[in-house]
């Protein structure tokens, strides 16, 4: 055990170092991204008690509704766990890391309110649902109609469509930086082609430097990284409002503990939207 923990001390010694220099480099030069990270997990934990099952219900009904919907568990187990590491990703310097607890997140949710609105899945509790074959071969391309129509019947047919096209366009941009190849990302006005190691040559070629995700993680941020982290913080914001969304969506016809705030919250977040390409 002992030579165990020599070896690994300076290992853990570095990345508390590094972690104390990234956050003293952000705090001072773009602290925003950080603000953003708890910004997000709050929300998460106000939609955790929002989404409670109404004080008016029975034990039983409360129990029952736990029980049911897919949607409680990926919240606690899946969702909040990640995005508690967000911030810890990036002062490690691993901003692909960062969009891989994004997209980890956003798939949960989406999946969670497509097993909690499909007819022949209604009745089953949430393990026996993720146990079923449409729920195990999901994907989020692969079940937009399904998702077009949950939208649909919450926001209407045209409003539905721009909240469903909304969250598959931020999906594919997260899932650009997750990947060491991809197709396309979304940060540009046109489709290019994208991943990790593009992204790395990219960057290299046009400041002389590989970003520090390129080199070694955990690594110090310098100046050069700057762009990359004001990207994440968008693409943080913008996950804001899809969860929000999702969760509300999810929510429009159970008997809930505030789906007036989880609204409320929805309207701000709206108001304040870039829109993604």
């Amino acid at each position: 055990m002992e030579e165990v923990k020599r070896a690994l001390e300076p290992w853990i010694n570095y990345s508390r170092d590094v972690m104390i220099k990234n956050m003293e480099f952000l705090l001072k030069s773009y602290r925003d991204v950080i603000n953003s990270c708890y910004d997000l997990l709050n929300d998460v934990i106000n939609i955790e008690s929002w989404i409670m099952p109404s004080k008016n219900k029975s034990e039983g009904e409360r129990m029952n509704m736990f029980t049911k919907y897919l949607m409680y568990p990926m919240l606690v187990h899946v969702v909040y766990p990640n995005l508690n590491f967000l911030c810890i990703a990036i002062l490690l310097g691993a901003i692909p890391q960062a969009f891989y607890t994004l997209r980890t997140a956003l798939e949960a949710l989406v999946v969670a309110l497509y097993a909690d609105s499909k007819e022949e899945l209604k009745e089953l509790e949430w393990f026996e649902k993720i146990e079923h074959e449409s729920v195990r071969k999901a994907t989020l391309f692969g079940i937009k109609d399904s998702l077009y129509k949950i939208f649909a019947k919450v926001f209407g047919e045209k409003e539905g469509r721009e909240w469903l096209n909304y969250i598959l366009n931020l999906y594919q941009a997260i899932s650009a930086w997750v990947h060491p190849v991809a197709r396309i990302r979304f940060d540009k006005k046109d489709e290019v082609a994208a991943g990790i190691l593009r992204a790395i040559m990219i960057t290299t070629a046009e400041r002389g430097i590989p970003p520090v995700y390129g080199i070694v993680i955990p690594m110090e941020y310098t100046s050069e990284d700057l762009d990359d982290i004001k990207y994440l913080n968008e693409i943080i914001k913008h996950t804001r409002l899809a969860i929000t969304s999702i969760a509300y969506t999810w929510s429009i016809d159970k008997d809930i503990a505030d789906k007036e705030a989880l609204k409320k919250r929805l309207e701000e977040l709206s108001k304040y939207s870039i829109t993604l390409v």
